[in-house]
């Protein structure tokens, strides 16, 4: 079963924010990002954070799960230079490594200047930088590779955190929200579902004191979820983040219905009522309110 850890699964498909999102993707397609934000201790402005910030850049460009085209930091941006009356668009340096303190602040002089950097690029206060990488089209729709990069690139800030202290490091975006989304999902189900079944078999049993009346109700809530997930996966709908309540759910549905069943049975059972005559009994007298108490649920 494929899993969809998108926000939007969250969101109504009748909410503006959405119906704006769906139409900017049809116009421009659709990619996830990587954002790498780098705040300095003093300014981007020296010559080992512009190394810094390349090396970041560097990293997403050689990854080939990367759009080239939609990797974005100080160290590719380009600016347009009159020469010759011509309009020549150029980088505003290529190695940082080999700039000097005049070229540094021509180059921080130039970016202010350009509404599309400073801010958004570079912060105002000139300490903090970013680098956004945009994933391929087809890499946003691939979960595996979408989760193998996002954890590839949280390694590598992992280890440039320890060789630079100076330097804080965060790292966000839609992709890695994906990635962390679908962990958290699969966390959630390994630890809330069995957690469930035993608060719910504990109370079973202190309710109805035998150990049938524990079993049938709990067996019927696994074979639900089995069923539904079943289901879903034939019809290759996939799992979203707020479908991984439905276990917890079908066990506190089942089991409530269960609990009127086996103690309306078992009390037939002790008026002197044969199995056969108890069951029918009890169908006889609850199926109305279960059925109604589970569609209503």
């Amino acid at each position: 079963m494929t899993r969809e850890t998108g926000i939007k699964t969250l969101l109504s498909e009748n909410d503006p924010d959405f119906k704006y999102a769906a139409e900017i993707e049809n116009i421009f397609g659709a990619f996830d990002q990587i954002i790498v934000g780098l705040k300095f201790s003093d300014t981007v402005y020296k010559k080992k954070n512009l190394e810094l910030i390349r090396e970041v850049t560097d990293f997403f460009s050689a990854k080939t799960d990367i759009s080239e085209e939609h990797l974005i930091s100080i160290t590719k941006a380009e600016d347009l230079v009159c020469r010759n009356d011509e309009l020549i668009s150029e980088k505003y340096f290529e190695n940082p490594g080999e700039l000097n303190e005049t070229q540094i602040a021509e180059i921080r002089n130039k970016i202010r200047a350009n509404s599309m950097l400073t801010g958004k690029l570079v912060s105002r206060d000139e300490k903090s930088a970013v680098v956004i990488a945009g994933l391929k089209f087809e890499i946003s729709l691939d979960e595996e590779k979408n989760t193998a990069l996002v954890r590839d690139s949280g390694e590598f800030i992992a280890r440039l955190k320890k060789q630079n202290p100076g330097v804080d490091f965060y790292i966000s975006g839609m992709a890695v929200t994906k990635k962390l989304s679908s962990e958290y999902m699969s966390n959630d189900m390994k630890k809330f579902f069995p957690l469930a079944m035993i608060i719910v078999m504990v109370i079973l049993y202190l309710l109805l004191r035998k150990i049938s009346g524990v079993i049938f109700p709990i067996l019927v809530t696994v074979f639900s979820v089995i069923w539904t997930y079943g289901l879903k996966a034939l019809v290759k709908s996939p799992l979203t983040i707020s479908e991984t309540a439905i276990p917890v759910m079908l066990i506190a549905i089942g089991c409530a219905d269960g609990i009127h069943i086996i103690n309306e049975f078992f009390s037939n059972i002790r008026k002197g009522l044969k199995v056969n005559d108890a069951l029918g009994e009890t169908m006889r007298i609850l199926k109305i309110p279960v059925i109604m108490t589970s569609v209503t649920t």
